[in-house]
């Protein structure tokens, strides 16, 4: 996959369609392709400038399993019981969810949520 083209050249390829420029000349000037020059184009008459200066919005890997309701949850019922194992927090969010976690999936989200088994606060002290 090539890199992406700064705006600059971006705003340069609509100008020179905008001057009515054939398309070959502006991808063969600008270094980009025929393709990816019409689909600035098309982009820049579909929705403005905005559209086509836009960065796309990529959302990577799997669906989460836990929703940030159930993973609240699961902090919750920790704060209330905080020498609950994983295993006990997995049946939980089974109990009170329907969805059975991975043991690793409550690892991370205890993680992420700065929880690790050396230190757990209950209120103003530390287990």
């Amino acid at each position: 996959m090539t890199p992406a083209l700064p705006d600059s050249k971006k705003l340069n390829i609509i100008a020179a369609f905008e001057r009515n420029e054939p398309p070959h000349q502006i991808a063969q000037d600008q270094g980009v392709s025929y393709s990816y020059a019409n689909r600035l184009r098309r982009q820049h008459l579909e929705g403005g400038i905005e559209n086509v200066l836009a960065k796309p919005i990529r959302k990577t890997g799997p669906k989460r399993s836990l929703t940030p309701e159930m993973v609240e949850g699961m902090l919750e019922h920790l704060r209330l019981n905080p020498t609950a194992y994983q295993d006990k927090l997995a049946y939980f969010v089974y109990d009170q969810y329907g969805v059975w976690p991975h043991k690793s999936t409550i690892s991370r989200r205890l993680k992420e949520a700065k929880i690790s088994q050396k230190k757990v606060v209950v209120g103003p002290f530390r287990v």
